[in-house]
């Protein structure tokens, strides 16, 4: 019968164990764990910056879906007392409901389980009227103010600065 077993320099022979050891192999498992525990910190930071990211690219479809429809309507002939268009009346102070990808919700009320965002419009919010630069006035344009706020609460108050976004445009009558 033949001997397998790798002989010993002093000629005996003994089985190699293949393999790693205890300590390696603990010294792999924490720095394997130690590896995971920092990616999973970065998790919170990720989402964080994924939902600013969305937020900011829902406010901007809004905002240009209302800008869009204030432009293309029909501002009427007469310029009013705060220097707009008195068909620009029927979109000052108004309230619009969006849901969470800025898309538009029907319900007028914005009680929707899909509601994502409020805004809120006003024409010429100083009352002053527009001006170009000079001090002529400018009766072909009106100044236009987008509140965005990111909540599901229709009744969202406005006066709470920090937590909704501000757009200011102005914008010219299209003949």
């Amino acid at each position: 019968m033949m001997n397998t077993s790798p002989e010993l320099k002093d000629g005996s022979s003994q089985l190699q164990a293949k393999g790693f050891s205890l300590p390696e192999v603990t010294m792999a498992v924490g720095i394997a764990s130690m590896a995971i525990v920092l990616l999973l910190g970065l998790v919170p930071s990720g989402l964080s910056s994924i939902r600013d990211a969305s937020n900011t690219l829902g406010e901007t479809r809004i905002f240009q879906q209302i800008v869009g429809e204030i432009q293309g309507a029909n501002w009427g002939d007469s310029v009013g007392a705060t220097g707009g268009f008195s068909n620009l009346n029927q979109y000052n102070d108004v309230r619009r409901f969006f849901d969470d990808q800025g898309t538009p919700l029907l319900d007028s009320d914005g009680r929707s389980l899909r509601l994502g965002y409020v805004a809120r419009i006003r024409i010429n919010p100083s009352g002053i009227p527009v001006s170009v630069p000079g001090g002529a006035p400018a009766p072909n344009m009106a100044a236009v103010t987008i509140d965005v706020a990111a909540v599901g609460d229709p009744d969202f108050p406005f006066n709470l600065g920090t937590l909704f976004k501000s757009h200011t445009v102005l914008l010219t009558r299209q003949f």
